[in-house]
């Protein structure tokens, strides 16, 4: 052989066995940055809602409420029988829940009511004194729903 000559063997060192962990932490690195990254959990800002559950008939029950507020998509809004504009519900508000001790208000939205409208409505109903808002919506298909808002 050619290593006989010079003796060179004596020099040469076996090969290490094992894994070298340097690689592996690289890999498990990577792994950890496309989980986090392209993942489908997304934090997304805004409120937790606790809804109510149903009882055995699909009914949820009666909620009192000192009064009710229809915002339709139109943007008309109907409140104890009057028509109001955006800039008036405030100031009607504070006057018809004013001396009620905790004031609930019902909200019966319209299926094509904007966001928009939605955001104004409740900044204006959180302003009035509003402590609590219930919000209705009616079961059925949506052939019948557009047929009662006409």
């Amino acid at each position: 052989m050619i290593t006989r000559p010079l003796d060179l063997r004596a020099h040469l060192r076996p090969p290490k066995s094992g894994i070298n962990l340097l690689p592996v932490m690289d890999l498990l690195l990577i792994g950890l940055f496309f989980g986090l990254f392209w993942s489908d959990q997304i934090l997304a800002p805004g409120l937790a809602i606790d809804l109510p559950e149903a009882g055995p008939g699909g009914d949820l029950g009666g909620l009192p409420a000192s009064a009710v507020l229809t915002v339709r998509s139109n943007g008309m809004l109907l409140f104890e029988g009057n028509i109001l504009s955006m800039e008036n519900l405030e100031s009607a508000l504070a006057t018809h829940l004013q001396g009620i001790s905790s004031p609930r208000l019902l909200i019966n939205f319209d299926r094509e009511v904007s966001m928009q409208t939605l955001l104004q409505v409740s900044e204006r109903v959180r302003a009035a004194g509003v402590e609590r808002v219930v919000v209705a919506a009616k079961p059925g298909d949506a052939a019948g729903e557009e047929a009662m808002f006409r």
